[in-house]
């Protein structure tokens, strides 16, 4: 049918043409002039007629329409259920807005149809409405035109065609430049680039407005939108320009929702270039549906875009640049892996930079516990950053399981930092965990006891076992928990057959009695505890009744057995120097206790007259006395599990072989714990040596000192006990070159024996 109507369809456009010739209608003349021209260009083989039909104009002042004249159809309008001006599956009606056009003196209408072609492309047809004139040049209908634009409309420059070259003589003469200058050029240049078939259908004023705005784009490359609508409010046309670097098919996506939901519509097409530049330029077509077409605000639309074409490394140092504390955005340019940027929101990178800014070097471990919401009420997560080495897993779940939590999933992301001095790689662990026994999460503690515990283990402060799970059951700090270790180290030592795993766990089984044992012992020991007008003895036969009473409700024999060794244990406590802290404010290296050993019917005979036990990740030891006035030798055991029964024993022999000499003797002992296996001799023997140097510092730490004759006992210690200043070590196996050091912490502590303290030193005190 195209091919047989051709020659009647090229009739009708060349009647038309004569038309306007011999009856020019209302308009300027260069316009009439440019308008014949365009239409005899369109003859000269530069469009493919495929449909043709006319169309009468109706108007009684009421009411105006567009009536299709029976029989006037061709090529492929030849069929009257071909409609050419569809919105969605709506026909177009004649609004308000497509009547003024009509009534407006302009000739010419281009646009889209809905119809795609059938031959050539597979694209919605060109649609050209020439108006139609009466010799009075009164409007009376609309030659309606359909096919395809050739290829020399889209190859030719804007100059050499007419009717755009009136648009772009029109955009220059308003623009005030010449072709010749360098911004008439660059003007020409944005009209030559222009989507072509965009460019048939825009309106000069818009048309302008357009380009000025592409030029200041030349100036300061940036996200801009140019929007324009169908006449017959059929589509959007949107011409969004975005910086080259951000510009990908995920964001060409990202794009195209945001203009679907701004004008209630789809992706009806989109055509992407890269002209020369840093902006990438994608043509969009918004199909609408029914009903009314939104006016979102531009700014708004524009500013969303904006947000969705910058790379997720410029809105991070967009956000960064209004932290409140400025971190420098060069030491994180390029640090986040693609993974990282595809699993974390903006505000995560910041909140894990803030994290990352405290980290120094490869000895420091920042981490950071969390709650949310999705997570489920026992869910949680755990942050870790490491620089260095990525941490195995076996170093760190190990940690999470003692404290009462399992591991449910990981992911290690490496992050890039640049430090000035090179890269360095801070390892991101990612943890998800749950509480073991599905109890609620308690985010009061998480960001204090429960990160301070994990980095205590971390650090070697505190030990990593069963005991730790106290934190979460009964907010226990880590120091607190370390008292009730050092006690379950002790039991274990005084040769109680349970294990230290199995006490632990019957502490956190029965976590009410181990919160009451600590409230037990800072009654007992802490200098700053306020009775509130009550004595610490009423207040701890109190908690004693207390703890007594709740074990009648213990049902496991073994069980009771164990919890009955700490309240016995507690009340044979002396001293200790648990709340006392370093110079600098800190916790003490090690925790010791001085016990009245007598009081304990579970200790092995002999039992010594008092005894001090020092427990530490690093060290434990012991240091058992026959009497107020007594000397023997510190050794350095090899038998961890059971050195107090070592020591014991030696303390014994010494009794029978040296009674005369030394009637009442003590014997000391320690044990290093973290000795490598593969450590040489030099680390071998200098750990053993820090060790002894706690020992004996924890020793005198809890001893009462003399002051000519008066005793002073020493500060931040409560004692229940009498003065006891006498306290003398000698060397032993392991420790024959350590006396002057044993002097050397006695004359720091100002002791009263000073360099005599330790028999054997270089001084010849013996």
């Amino acid at each position: 049918t195209v091919v047989l109507d051709w020659p009647l369809m090229q009739e009708r456009l060349n009647r038309t043409i004569a038309s306007y010739q011999s009856c020019p209608p209302p308009v300027p003349v260069d316009e009439l002039a440019e308008t014949i021209q365009f239409l005899q260009w369109l003859g000269d083989d530069n469009f493919l007629f495929l449909g043709v039909r006319e169309f009468t104009f109706e108007d009684d002042g009421k009411t105006s329409g567009l009536k299709e004249v029976k029989g006037s159809g061709l090529g492929t309008l030849r069929n009257r259920e071909v409609k050419v001006l569809r919105r969605g599956n709506e026909l177009v009606v004649l609004t308000p807005e497509v009547r003024d056009f009509l009534l407006q003196p302009a000739p010419l209408i281009i646009t889209k149809a809905n119809v795609r072609a059938t031959v050539h492309r597979n694209v919605h047809m060109d649609y050209i409405g020439i108006k139609q004139f009466d010799d009075k040049g009164t409007l009376t209908g609309e030659l309606r035109i359909v096919g395809l634009f050739t290829a020399s409309a889209y190859t030719r420059s804007v100059g050499s065609i007419p009717f755009l070259r009136r648009k772009a003589a029109l955009i220059m003469r308003r623009s005030g430049y010449s072709r010749t200058s360098h911004s008439g050029r660059a003007i020409m240049n944005v009209l030559n680039s222009y989507p072509r078939d965009e460019l048939f259908q825009i309106e000069v004023d818009k048309l302008y407005e357009f380009v000025i705005g592409i030029l200041q784009l030349y100036e300061r490359p940036r996200t801009r939108i140019f929007i324009r609508r169908d006449k017959f409010d059929r589509f959007v046309s949107v011409l969004i320009f975005v910086l080259k670097d951000a510009y990908d098919t995920a964001l060409r996506i990202k794009i195209g929702k945001i203009l679907c939901e701004a004008y209630d519509g789809t992706v009806s097409a989109f055509y992407p270039a890269f002209p020369e530049g840093p902006l990438a330029r994608v043509h969009f077509i918004i199909g609408r549906y029914s009903g009314v077409t939104p006016s979102p605000d531009k700014g708004e639309v524009e500013a969303r875009i904006a947000r969705a074409a910058r790379s997720w490394e410029d809105n991070l140092f967009s956000r960064m640049s209004q932290m409140k504390h400025p971190v420098s955005m060069a030491r994180y340019k390029g640090s986040f892996s693609k993974a990282y940027q595809n699993t974390f929101e903006i505000e995560d990178a910041l909140y894990d930079i803030r994290l990352m800014e405290g980290l120094v070097d490869e000895t420091n471990l920042v981490i950071d516990f969390y709650h949310r919401e999705e997570y489920g009420a026992n869910g949680l997560r755990l942050k870790m950053f490491h620089m260095g080495e990525p941490i195995a897993l076996s170093d760190r779940l190990p940690i999470l399981e003692h404290m009462g939590f399992r591991s449910i999933a990981e992911r290690t992301y490496p992050i890039e930092r640049n430090d000035g001095n090179g890269g360095q790689t801070i390892w991101y662990h990612s943890i998800s965990i749950e509480t073991a026994d599905g109890s609620a999460v308690r985010e009061d503690i998480l960001n204090g006891l429960v990160e301070d515990a994990f980095l205590a283990v971390w650090t070697g402060k505190a030990e990593d076992d069963a005991h730790n799970a106290l934190t979460a059951l009964i907010s226990l700090d880590w120091r607190k928990i370390a008292i009730l270790r050092a006690c379950t180290h002790y039991l274990r030592q005084a040769g109680v057959a349970h294990s230290r795993t199995y006490m632990a766990r019957v502490l956190c089984q029965h976590s009410h009695l181990a919160a009451l044992f600590i409230e037990m012992f800072r009654t007992r020991f802490d200098p700053e505890w306020d009775g509130k007008g009550k004595t610490r003895d009423a207040v701890f036969k109190e908690q004693t009744a207390r703890y007594i009473a709740a074990l009648e409700k213990v049902d496991s024999l073994d069980e009771d057995r164990v919890l009955r060794l700490y309240l016995d244990l507690i009340h044979a406590f002396l001293r200790t120097n648990a709340y006392m802290q370093t110079r600098q404010g800190e916790a003490l290296p090690a925790i010791s206790f001085k016990i009245r050993s007598s009081e304990l019917e579970q200790l092995p005979k002999p039992r010594p007259f008092a005894e001090i036990f020092v427990c530490s990740p690093r060290v434990q030891g012991v240091h058992l006395r026959g009497g107020a006035i007594a000397r023997g030798g510190i050794r350095w055991s090899d038998r961890p599990e059971d050195f107090r029964t070592e020591i014991l024993g030696l303390m014994k022999a010494q009794r029978v072989k040296n009674a005369v000499i030394v009637p009442v003797g003590s014997k000391g002992g320690f044990v290093p714990r973290k000795i490598s296996p593969s450590a040489s001799r030099e680390e071998f023997l200098a750990e053993g040596t820090a060790c002894y140097r706690i020992l004996i510092s924890e020793l005198l730490r809890i001893t009462d000192n003399l002051d000519g004759d008066a005793v002073i006992p020493p500060a931040g210690i409560l004692r229940y006990d009498g003065d006891d200043p006498y306290l003398v070590v000698a060397a032993d196996k392991g420790t024959a070159t350590f006396s002057d050091i044993a002097n050397e912490i006695s004359i720091q502590h100002g002791f009263w024996l000073g360099d005599a303290f330790a028999s054997g030193g270089s001084v010849g005190y013996d």
